[in-house]
């Protein structure tokens, strides 16, 4: 069947063809338009939750009760004796840090593949006193640390257990080091393994 339109013969079949192919988004153009609008808000909250940013909105400011309670509470610690005073009435003094350059070590290899690790180091000590001498022997402190680091492997660096190891042999190192003052302990700062 033909009909006449503006001097030209068409099917009926043309016109569905025509409406189908000029009106609106095809299904798969609305599939990659939604996939596109779906990752620009998955790139968003990511960049939002990793900013740290999420954090704070969902914490919110406390204020009213709650900053009252946390105010009470703050109070209470203070007036129960693990505030820094000593039994005497004096100030205790505070503790000192002493933060190393970053080290970079190769760790034991498993198998053919190369290890690396960077770590960032703060020691713990107790006075201004023994500050100032792991400041003079900050070349004795890392390279030994840096053995000890050296002889690690990443396996041994796994889990909770790992790090703690880690530590644990990283302060008896640099007491050992450092011989007339003791570190309190060890703050890894930073600690990657690739």
């Amino acid at each position: 069947m033909s009909d006449q339109v503006f001097g030209e013969d068409y099917e009926d079949g043309d016109d569905l063809e025509y409406r189908r192919s000029s009106g609106g988004l095809s299904g798969k153009k609305l599939l990659i338009l939604v996939a596109i609008i779906l990752a620009i808000i998955i790139a968003i909250g990511a960049a939002l939750f990793f900013s740290g940013a999420i954090d704070d909105l969902l914490a919110g400011d406390k204020s009213g009760p709650e900053k009252e309670l946390m105010h009470q509470a703050a109070e209470r610690t203070n007036q129960s004796g693990s505030s820094s005073e000593t039994p005497e009435g004096e100030i205790a003094p505070a503790d000192v840090y002493v933060t190393l350059p970053d080290m970079l070590v190769n760790l034991q290899p498993d198998g053919r593949r190369q290890h690396f690790m960077k770590i960032r180091i703060a020691l713990e000590l107790h006075s201004d006193k023994d500050k100032v001498l792991v400041e003079k022997r900050i070349p004795r402190v890392m390279d030994k640390l840096q053995d000890g680091l050296r002889g690690q492997s990443k396996a041994a660096l796994q889990g909770s257990a790992g790090y703690d190891n880690l530590k644990t042999q990283l302060k008896k190192r640099a007491n050992v080091a450092l011989e007339t003052v003791e570190v309190k302990d060890v703050l890894i700062q930073e600690l990657l393994v690739q």
